[in-house]
C-alpha cells in the first residue's frame, strides 16, 4: 500500500531529496561491488587452488553465516551508537575485506576474510536505510525505496559483466581490487555525510536464543521460516554451485572477453564456464526486471499464499530443466529465465507472508527471526559442492527441485495453523 501510494504521488519519482539519493546510490554502489566480485569467488578459488568443491562451498558459506548472526544486532547497535559511526566502521571493514581477497591466497585466511565481509555487508544497508529514514521526508523516502530496488537490479545486470571480464582474465584477483576501489569511494562518501544524532530507543538487543523462542512458540511461523529456508537453499544453487558445475563442464577461460565477444561465443558455442556463468548472471538480473510487472499483474487477484505457491512451482520447473544432462547453452538460459520468473514474485511474497503472520506487538521480533531463512544461503554452497564432488549435476538439481517442492508443501501445511493472537 505504501509503495503504491508513493508511485501515484503527484511529485516526481526523482524528487527524493538528498537522503533519498544517498539511499539509492549508496545501495546501488554497495551492491555493484558485491555483484561484481562475490559470484566469482568460487570460480577464483577453483582456478587458483586445488580445493575440492566441498571446501570451496564451505569458504563461500562463511559470508552468509556471519551475515545471519550479525544481521540481528546491526540495526540495534545503530540505535545505541551514532549511525555515521556504524556506517563508517562497516564500510571500512568491507573495503579492508576486498583488499584481503586481493592479496591473500590461503583458504583459511580467505574463509576468515569472508566472515568479516559477511558481517560488515549485513550491517551497512539496514543502517543506511535507518539513517535515511531519520533524516528524510516520509513520502520521499518511500519513492527512494522503489528507486533503490531499481538501482540494485541495474547493478545486478551490469556488475557481472565487469566481474566476468576480470574473472576470466590472466589476473582474476583484479575483480577484488576494482570492488575495493568502489567500496573505498563509498566509504569516502559516508565520511562526508552530515548525519544528525538520532533518538536512541534504549532497548536491549535480543539474543539468538530469545529470537529462537519467538519462532518456536508460533508453529505457523516456524513452518514458514523452514519453508523459506528451503526456498533460498534451492535458489542458492544457481550462484556459486552452478559456477563450479559450468567450470567443470566447459573449462576455464584462456582470455578475458567483453559482452559482444561473449555474445558471439554464445552463438558460436565457444564459451568457457566462467563466461557462460557471467552471461547467466546478466540473464538473471534482466529477467527479474522484465518479469516482475507482468507476473505481479497476472497474479493480482490471487491470495499471498497462492502467489507464493504458483511462483514456487515455476521455480521448481526451472530446477527440473537443469536435471537433464546437456551441453546446450540454451537450456541453461531457459532454466534461469524460468527460475527468475518465479523468483520475481516469490521473494516479495516471503516478506509479505511474514508481515501477515506477525502479531503487531511482536513484529520486530518476527522480522528478526525471519532472518534465519538465510541459513539456506549458508547450507547450499557446501552441500551443493559435496553433491558435485560425489555425484552428477543431475543429482544436484534434482535435490534443488525436491527442496523447492518440499518448501511449497510445508507452506501449504503451515497455512492451516491459526494466526497467533496479537
Amino acid at each position: 500500500m505504501l509503495e503504491a501510494k508513493a508511485i501515484t504521488d503527484s511529485q516526481s519519482w526523482f524528487s527524493i531529496g538528498r537522503e533519498g539519493w544517498l539511499l539509492v546510490l549508496g545501495s546501488g554502489f554497495n551492491r555493484f561491488g558485491q555483484f561484481m566480485s562475490l559470484p566469482f569467488l568460487a570460480l577464483y578459488l577453483s582456478s587458483t587452488s586445488e580445493l575440492s568443491n566441498t571446501y570451496i562451498g564451505l569458504i563461500i558459506a562463511c559470508g552468509p553465516l556471519a551475515g545471519v548472526i550479525s544481521g540481528f544486532y546491526g540495526g540495534t547497535l545503530s540505535d545505541h551508537l551514532p549511525r555515521k559511526l556504524v556506517l563508517t566502521l562497516s564500510a571500512s571493514l568491507v573495503t579492508f575485506a576486498y583488499a584481503l581477497f586481493f592479496y591473500l591466497d590461503s583458504p583459511i585466511y580467505l574463509a576468515l576474510t569472508n566472515l568479516v565481509f559477511g558481517m560488515a555487508t549485513a550491517v551497512f544497508e539496514p543502517v543506511l536505510m535507518a539513517a535515511c529514514r531519520d533524516e528524510g521526508e516520509k513520502k520521499k523516502i518511500q519513492r527512494a525505496m522503489i528507486l533503490r530496488y531499481t538501482s540494485i537490479n541495474v547493478s545486478a545486470a551490469i556488475a557481472p559483466l565487469v566481474g566476468g571480464y576480470f574473472a576470466s582474465s590472466d589476473n582474476p584477483s583484479m575483480v577484488f581490487l576494482i570492488a575495493g576501489i568502489i567500496s573505498f569511494g563509498l566509504l569516502f562518501a559516508v565520511l562526508l555525510l552530515d548525519i544528525a544524532p538520532h533518538k536512541s530507543l534504549h532497548q536491549n538487543a535480543p539474543s539468538i536464543v530469545e529470537t529462537l523462542k519467538v519462532v518456536l512458540a508460533d508453529k505457523k511461523f516456524t513452518f514458514y521460516v523452514v519453508a523459506f529456508t528451503l526456498v533460498l537453499f534451492s535458489y542458492a544453487f544457481t550462484s556459486s554451485v552452478l559456477s563450479l558445475q559450468l567450470l567443470e563442464q566447459f573449462g576455464s577461460s584462456e582470455s578475458a572477453k567483453g559482452l559482444l565477444e561473449m555474445w558471439k561465443g554464445y552463438w558460436g558455442n565457444n564459451l568457457s564456464g566462467a563466461q557462460l556463468f557471467t552471461l547467466l548472471l546478466v540473464v538473471n538480473a534482466v529477467s527479474v526486471l522484465l518479469f516482475q510487472a507482468p507476473m505481479t499483474y497476472l497474479l493480482r487477484n490471487e491470495t499471498t499464499l497462492n502467489k507464493l505457491l504458483k511462483s514456487g512451482l515455476l521455480m521448481s520447473v526451472g530446477y527440473a530443466a537443469l536435471i537433464v544432462p546437456t551441453d546446450s547453452y540454451h537450456l541453461f538460459v531457459l532454466a534461469i529465465v524460468i527460475i527468475c520468473a518465479g523468483e520475481s514474485v516469490m521473494f516479495p511474497m516471503t516478506t509479505i507472508l511474514t508481515d501477515d503472520t506477525a502479531p503487531e506487538s511482536k513484529r520486530g521480533s518476527y522480522y528478526g527471526a525471519a532472518g534465519f531463512k538465510k541459513l539456506g544461503f549458508v547450507l547450499a554452497p557446501p552441500i551443493g559442492g559435496w553433491l558435485l564432488d560425489q555425484y552428477s549435476p543431475s543429482i544436484l538439481w534434482a535435490s534443488a527441485c525436491f527442496s523447492s517442492l518440499l518448501a511449497l508443501a510445508i507452506c501449504l501445511y503451515a497455512s492451516k495453523f491459526p494466526k497467533p493472537q496479537k
